[in-house]
């Protein structure tokens, strides 16, 4: 392949799903009502897609709030039945069957969770590896779960391409030392400093050659 990639690597959230912005509203409503706080949908977008801040703890402190606590009501409240009902599949998800490279997912969202929602939107066929972020393997902008990923998937750092939406995915792989792609849908991150940038997946294929 152009570029010399041999296998790709892949965020979930914000990248290959996303979940309904009246549903993420409604969540980060209700959070706000138990800490005292009014908090918007505009704020819900900066939080899932990590904007003005290099992770979404930095974006909570910058609202005020103990992340801590945030994410203790936020999960009390984001149930999995919850979260499987209001999640969809980017309709650019569809151009990565026409790529014929080994493909794995690095994810905070954990392990089960993942697994039904790649089977509810129907793409768990496209994946040879999942890593979920966990205490043992660190959360992105670690570059753990991305060098698990790599070991699942029998590449080097050097051949693999991780694409992601946040500066945690950016910052992820570039400390495992693999090349990163910054997808970016609505145009909110082009100053992240990836090696590559993507307002869509159907471009993919042309950056891989």
């Amino acid at each position: 392949m152009a570029n010399g990639f041999d296998g790709l690597l892949f965020d979930l959230d914000g990248t290959l799903v996303d979940n309904d912005d009246q549903y993420m509203e409604g969540v980060l409503s209700c959070v706000g009502e138990r800490l005292g706080r009014g908090l918007t949908v505009e704020q819900a977008r900066d939080l899932w897609y990590s904007r003005g801040a290099p992770t979404r703890e930095e974006v909570i402190r910058g609202w005020g709030l103990d992340p801590d606590e945030f994410w203790k009501v936020f999960n009390e409240l984001d149930t999995e039945e919850n979260r499987l009902a209001h999640t969809y599949l980017h309709g650019d998800v569809v151009v990565l069957r026409e790529i014929r490279l080994p493909k794995a997912i690095v994810t905070h969202t954990p392990q089960e969770l993942t697994r039904k929602i790649l089977e509810r939107v129907g793409i768990s066929d496209m994946f040879s590896a999942v890593v979920s972020c966990d205490e043992c393997s660190g959360w992105k902008p670690s570059p753990l779960p991305v060098i698990y990923a790599l070991a699942e998937l029998g590449l080097q750092p050097t051949r693999a391409l991780f694409i992601g939406d946040t500066a945690s995915d950016v910052a992820a792989a570039q400390d495992a030392g693999v090349a990163s792609a910054i997808l970016d849908r609505n145009g909110w991150q082009r100053d992240l400093s990836a090696d590559y940038y993507l307002g869509s997946l159907r471009e993919l294929p042309a950056l891989l050659g």
